[in-house]
């Protein structure tokens, strides 16, 4: 298994927690967002892993906080993944927009769940398999965001 982070620290981090565990975990630095970054580390991890089974696609609280223009890179760019290759997502959806928020100050952008889907079958060739909005599966403290969970393969 591969994870991606642009940060530094939480490779670092990462790659600590790894060592010594049974599962083959491997966390490397790459900026998804730059252009063809994803689709290297994609195909490089592909060659290295040929079961589909084992290239999955994860990101958790992404996709609000990138701009459309990168997020529709990233869903072109998972059509690099294997057929049967899956996608597990959570991201703060336009029906959290208007709530409270504890942290503020950074960049959120708040996504459609229904739009989304349908890019990422345009896009990134990807079919949905399940998907749910709501409260109560990213509490952190006080705060209780609506989001959404997807669940996508591709073709």
């Amino acid at each position: 298994m591969l994870g991606l982070d642009a940060a530094a620290n939480v490779i670092e981090s990462n790659n600590a927690f790894a060592q010594g565990r049974k599962e083959r975990v491997w966390f490397r630095q790459a900026d998804v967002s730059k252009s063809g970054v994803l689709e290297a580390v994609l195909r490089s991890h592909a060659k290295a892993t040929p079961s589909a089974l084992r290239v999955v696609a994860y990101g958790r609280f992404f996709f609000h906080a990138v701009t459309k223009d990168e997020e529709r890179a990233v869903l072109q760019a998972l059509a690099e993944l294997p057929s049967g290759g899956r996608c597990y997502f959570e991201f703060r959806t336009t029906k959290d927009a208007r709530l409270p928020k504890r942290f503020q100050g950074h960049y959120r952008r708040y996504v459609d769940v229904d739009t989304f889907i349908k890019r990422a079958g345009e896009a990134g060739q990807l079919d949905c398999r399940y998907s749910v909005e709501g409260r109560g599966m990213a509490k952190y403290g006080a705060e209780d965001p609506i989001v959404a969970r997807v669940h996508l393969v591709r073709r």
